[in-house]
């Protein structure tokens, strides 16, 4: 929730992350896909459910640094 505070002003002004996102869910993507892939030729579907378990929190919590300056 905090992240979204955050965060918010960026994902609404890109629209393309309807992930976790309040008030957003998969009817938003499919509307957002028929609004913008006319010349869309093939669609990837793919699982990510392990997708996030190497990632490198050291870097991604400094990346988050940049935005969020309260540091507990």
């Amino acid at each position: 929730m905090i992240l979204n505070l955050g965060y918010e002003a960026v994902f609404s002004k890109l629209n393309t992350n309807f992930g976790f996102r309040p008030k957003y869910g998969i009817h938003d993507v499919i509307l957002n896909l028929q609004a913008h892939a006319k010349s869309m030729h093939y669609v990837i579907e793919a699982d990510i459910k392990r997708t996030f378990d190497n990632v490198d929190f050291e870097i991604f919590i400094n990346i988050l640094r940049k935005k969020i300056k309260n540091e507990l």
